[in-house]
């Protein structure tokens, strides 16, 4: 008898978020041993009728989420008539969904399916029922986001599922009793290992070894898996600046960014970088975050012991909650313009300067989050606990 169980992640690549839960999930089990993970994305591999925008443009849905919403900042109106579509494409086709989805499952058999996607859930929950609608597959629902858009986007009502859940706002948006079986919370946005890793490291050997000063404040770009041309727009900003500072600029999968940003002559230590699975070594070498404020990599700079300065002009409708939390907690400041962007770095770079204000890495990167240390236990009583019970 095969004693491996069978665990289906569904996650979209729209975004870069969804993706690297699903590989953590995938990594973390198989690490754990006992255990055969799939990654399926549906809009490709399940139910690509769903994206109506491959059937009515030239592009399909992540593309136009990566590269005009997400890479050109179009994260307003424009962002929301997008969910718009997408919520009324599944709502029409709920019935195509279910059936296309219960084939999927009843093909390559799983013993729990996880899904880190928000919108899809009702339809994925519902596909897991038999003909008298008794749930025979297991189904959890991994928030990745900071907390819902607008209710039952993530967590539908219902509870024929599990919930996984990793934010405060997040956890409070669930004390609803009509959603989900049971809520397993998790201590912070579930991120790889790789970024919890918290050994001491020898951070000025680190530096010179990539070709840094070991000595100087260093900042990391970090846009997102698809980066952003608003990189490019802060980055030469920086250029007509005395600020005693060194730049990583990691752009993700926009190589044509990387290539620009390679042929500036610039007058400080630079290190332009593609798509890599490197981004712990880099932020654990860095002072400072600047990026847009999506879930994981703010999970990631803390987690690594930054300070952040979020570009609020690049968040989306549901990061904005993330800002306010930064703020509040003291974690970093938020910018829109790219005046306030170079203030609020001069400050945050004098700050790590002065000997009475040295920078927080040392302290920040606490072990708070052990998001990747509770996930397979959970993963582990969800199988032990089988289907959800609706009676």
């Amino acid at each position: 008898m095969n004693s491996m169980h069978h665990i289906v992640v569904i996650y979209t690549d729209a975004g870069g978020g969804h993706r690297a839960a699903a590989e953590t999930i995938r990594d973390l089990l198989e690490k754990e041993g006992g255990y055969r993970v799939t990654l399926v994305n549906p809009y490709q591999e399940i139910h690509p009728q769903l994206d109506v925008y491959a059937r009515w443009t030239r592009f399909d849905g992540e593309q136009i989420y990566n590269e005009i919403i997400l890479g050109k900042g179009r994260n307003g109106f424009f962002c929301l008539i997008y969910y718009a579509i997408v919520l009324a494409s599944i709502y029409l086709q709920a019935p195509i969904g279910r059936r296309a989805f219960r084939d999927y499952f009843a093909r390559v058999r799983p013993d729990l399916v996880i899904s880190v996607l928000p919108m899809l859930n009702r339809v994925i929950i519902d596909s897991t029922k038999d003909a008298e609608g008794t749930p025979n597959i297991p189904v959890a629902v991994l928030m990745t986001d900071w907390m819902e858009l607008s209710r039952g986007s993530w967590y539908p009502r219902g509870r024929d599922y599990y919930a996984i859940c990793g934010t405060s706002p997040g956890l409070g948006q669930l004390a609803d009793h009509r959603r989900a079986a049971a809520v397993f919370p998790l201590s912070g946005n579930l991120i790889h290992p790789s970024f919890l890793n918290a050994a001491p490291m020898d951070r000025a050997g680190a530096r010179t070894a990539i070709g840094l000063d070991p000595n100087c404040p260093t900042i990391c770009f970090l846009y997102g898996g698809g980066g952003s041309w608003r990189m490019h727009e802060l980055a030469l900003a920086l250029r007509h600046e005395s600020i005693r500072l060194q730049v990583i600029f990691l752009c993700g999968k926009n190589q044509a960014l990387a290539e620009s940003l390679q042929t500036i002559q610039w007058p400080f230590g630079v290190i332009v970088m593609g798509f890599t699975r490197e981004v712990h070594r880099y932020l654990a070498v860095s002072d400072l975050f600047v990026g847009k404020p999506g879930p994981g990599s703010v999970s990631e700079a803390l987690a690594s012991g930054l300070d952040l300065l979020l570009d609020r002009s690049m968040a989306m409708p549901q990061e904005r909650p993330l800002l306010k939390w930064v703020e509040r907690e003291g974690l970093g400041r938020a910018f829109s313009s790219v005046g306030e962007f170079i203030t609020l770095l001069r400050l945050a770079c004098a700050k790590g300067e002065d000997p009475a204000h040295p920078p927080s890495h040392s302290s920040r990167g606490n072990g708070s989050n052990r998001s990747a240390w509770e996930l397979p236990g959970i993963v582990a009583e969800m199988l032990r606990l089988g289907p959800p019970t609706t009676k």
